[in-house]
C-alpha cells in the first residue's frame, strides 16, 4: 500500500450484522479482505491485489 493518506472527514456506517475482516502477514501487508473491509476502506478487490505484497 502507498503511504499517501487522504483523510476525509467522513464517518463510514455499516450494518450491525456486518463484520470487518482482514488477514495481514507478519508485515503487515494484507492478503485477505472481506467485502465490508474493502467498501470502508474505499479499495476494489483488483487495487487492493496490485499493491498488496505477499
Amino acid at each position: 500500500m502507498t503511504n499517501d493518506v487522504v483523510v476525509t472527514n467522513n464517518e463510514v456506517t455499516f450494518e450491525f450484522n456486518e463484520l470487518i475482516v482482514s488477514k495481514t502477514n507478519l508485515k503487515g501487508h494484507i492478503l485477505y479482505a472481506n467485502d465490508v473491509f474493502l467498501n470502508i476502506a474505499g479499495f476494489n478487490e483488483s487495487a487492493l491485489k496490485k499493491h498488496s505484497k505477499p
